[in-house]
């Protein structure tokens, strides 16, 4: 599921039908919103997309470029990548679609190594990690270079940094009530990045768009807790992510839709807790359980994807307070379903009645009532 699809899947599901929260903190100008006109739309079924070799750039969104499937029309969006940059350079072009112009400019660089290598002065960096962002700028956009001065860049943030320690958190106030309103809206990051460590966009105020690149492993406790206006969180075609923290999302009141990648093994502790307009929430098959609070107060999620793969649900506080939710898309059939959740209803405590009085739809590569599939990566159903 790409961005446009969840977003497709989210239109679909009509208005919220729960009390949902507006706690959005505002800044003294409202930011302008971009939208993709012409690009959200749900294509035709294709047996495999072959993309053309040309990229397009729209003129009111120029963050993005564009390729164009050769059989279906299918649009594929990608962000715009950086190659590389040396000192005291400012501007750089996608190394895929040649726009110049891409900011890459305050950036601070640290050379980072092993975990195993920290404290070992002889060892080999693994490359940099992006330590500081200037603040003060005024740029909206900034796009990481995937290597500086011939080293490549494969972290964002220190290992094991502390809250408001992130090199995109406030750096002036660490009282624990700090919130970090600059211009920054978007961040475009390369295919070096194999980490993002923790509290690093913790208290990003202004953060409203991130892809997360195919080459990341890893994303730490608290990466982007408390980014009150992150809409977007996309994850590339063929991740690679294995390892999720605690707490990565909570707070981010303006989610509305994720869709996590193949790879990952459970949904953990608090992940989506306080997400008060998130919505739909595609889990992917290979997860086995759900912690703590992970949905914990997300009061206008409507619809879940579960995986036949899931067999634990923990109890405590789990779908708290996720009095909307009346849909779930299940990625096994009926027996799966009664061998692998069924025997879960105690287990669920107080929300058992949420998932099991939800409408129900099983996975079927064929058409059947009752029944879904996925059409170019899009639920639905048959």
């Amino acid at each position: 599921l790409t961005s446009v699809m969840a977003l497709a899947l989210v239109l679909s599901l009509g208005a919220c039908s729960g009390d949902c929260e507006e706690i959005l903190p505002s800044e003294d100008e409202e930011l302008e919103t971009d939208e993709d006109e012409g690009y959200e739309y749900l294509p035709e079924t294709c047996p495999a997309h072959q993309y053309s070799n040309e990229y397009s750039v729209l003129e009111e969104d120029d963050r993005y470029h564009y390729q164009t499937c050769t059989l279906c029309g299918y649009v594929k969006k990608g962000v715009h990548k950086v190659a590389e940059a040396v000192e005291d350079q400012e501007t750089a072009s996608c190394s895929y679609c040649g726009k110049d112009g891409l900011n890459i400019a305050g950036i601070e660089y640290e050379l980072y190594y092993d975990e195993d290598d920290e404290e070992n002065e002889s060892a080999t960096p693994l490359g940099y990690y992006v330590s500081k962002y200037d603040m003060d700028l005024d740029a909206r956009d900034l796009y990481i270079p995937a290597s500086f001065n011939g080293t490549p860049v494969v972290a964002l943030g220190k290992r094991g940094a502390g809250a408001n320690a992130g090199p995109f958190a406030n750096t002036t106030d660490n009282s624990a009530y700090a919130y970090t309103y600059t211009a920054l809206q978007f961040l475009g990051l390369p295919d070096s990045i194999i980490e993002i460590n923790t509290y690093c966009f913790s208290r990003a105020c202004s953060l409203r768009y991130i892809n997360i690149p195919a080459s990341v492993t890893t994303i730490n406790n608290f990466a982007f807790n408390i980014c009150y206006n992150l809409r977007e969180v996309t994850f590339e075609e063929g991740s690679q992510l294995t390892s999720l923290g605690t707490n990565i999302f909570s707070s981010c009141y303006s989610l509305e839709s994720v869709v996590l990648p193949e790879g990952i093994d459970s949904v953990p502790n608090s992940c989506f807790d306080k997400c008060y307009n998130l919505r739909f929430v595609d889990i992917p098959e290979g997860v086995t359980k759900t912690v703590n609070s992970c949905f914990s107060s997300c009061s206008c999620l409507e619809a879940l994807k579960i995986p036949s793969t899931l067999t634990t649900f923990s109890q405590s506080g789990l779908f708290n307070s996720c009095l909307s939710l009346h849909t779930i898309y299940y990625g096994g059939d009926e027996d799966c379903w009664n061998t692998n959740i069924s025997g879960l209803y105690e287990s669920l405590g107080a929300s058992a009645d949420l998932i099991f009085d939800a409408d129900r739809y099983y996975y079927s590569e064929t058409a059947a009532e009752g029944c879904w599939h996925y059409v170019n990566g899009v639920i639905t159903l048959w």
